[in-house]
């Protein structure tokens, strides 16, 4: 934050303690439209909200946000995926709504993570196989 100084800061907090969160749930809370997009949420790789656990410590229990909340003109994540471990239509989906407010003019700066190109896992992916191959 120091490098912005002396711009505003809006932290974006999305997910519980419970069910974490996704790209999903955040690009739900900045767009309304993201939320039934493309056949909307994806249960296998999306968290759903209100959270389905029984009432508990640290579980959000409010209703899913859809618009709720204006982007910044930067956005900047400190977390990501690894593409192997999302489906192409998740990707994709993803990629339309990134485009979308792109071209709004907002800019997405996203962290290469602890291990850079190697993923969360520190591991590489076979590019004939699309499998983990432990870095080699």
């Amino acid at each position: 934050m120091t490098l912005v100084i002396p711009q505003n800061v809006t932290l974006y907090q999305v997910g519980d303690l419970l069910e974490g969160a996704s790209f999903k749930n955040f690009l739900d809370a900045i767009d309304g439209n993201y939320c039934t997009y493309d056949k909307g949420n994806n249960p296998t790789q999306d968290r759903v909200y209100p959270d389905p656990h029984e009432p508990s410590y640290g579980a959000y229990e409010g209703p899913e946000n859809c618009g709720d909340f204006a982007a910044t003109n930067v956005i900047s994540a400190s977390f990501g995926y690894t593409e192997v471990d999302l489906t192409p239509l998740y990707e994709m989906r993803q990629g339309h709504e990134y485009m979308k407010l792109g071209l709004q003019g907002v800019t997405f700066l996203y962290a290469s993570g602890n291990y850079g190109v190697a993923g969360n896992t520190g591991q590489c992916i076979d590019p004939t196989t699309g499998e983990y191959n432990n870095g080699e």
